[in-house]
């Protein structure tokens, strides 16, 4: 991931604080704690609960640009960050797989809500690129479907 390419990133726990150690895969990386922050919501001894997990996925929402869905089932946490997502008027972006015989469940249902499919690796690198480059654009392209003025949530969500 970024820190083992030398960038950095957010850890955003389901539990407390308290709880969060250094799993063994980092423990070789130089200047983690200078690239890595950790934040958790909850009270600093709460120990990991499902619940809190799908909350959690909700803050992450709220502090990401948009989501990339690689693959998402009829229930979980993925497809419920997606939906969060769209909820917030965030760009989804959802693999749309041409090798398997079906989609997973929950990425058809994702692009049916106003995801946007992507079925090739340079279609990710161009909707990246546009949103770094061109952020007016960007929204034209990718947000259009969702009117900021209308009150109505995006169909079934």
């Amino acid at each position: 991931g970024a820190l083992a390419k030398g960038g950095k990133t957010i850890a955003v726990l389901s539990e407390g604080i308290l709880r969060f150690s250094i799993r063994t895969v980092y423990k070789d990386i130089d200047n983690l704690f200078s690239r890595l922050l950790v934040i958790s919501q909850y009270a600093p001894n709460l120990v990991w609960n499902k619940a809190a997990a799908m909350e959690r996925n909700k803050t992450i929402c709220y502090m990401s640009h948009g989501l990339v869905v690689v693959e998402a089932g009829e229930k979980g946490g993925t497809i419920e960050a997606g939906k969060e997502c769209i909820r917030q008027r965030k760009p989804v972006w959802v693999i749309n797989y041409k090798q398997r015989q079906e989609n997973p469940a929950g990425n058809t249902y994702l692009i049916r809500n106003n995801a946007v499919p992507l079925s090739t690796a340079k279609e990710l690198r161009n909707a990246f690129y546009l949103f770094a480059t061109n952020k007016a654009e960007f929204r034209m392209k990718y947000l259009r479907q969702y009117d900021f003025f209308e009150k109505v949530q995006p169909r079934g969500i």
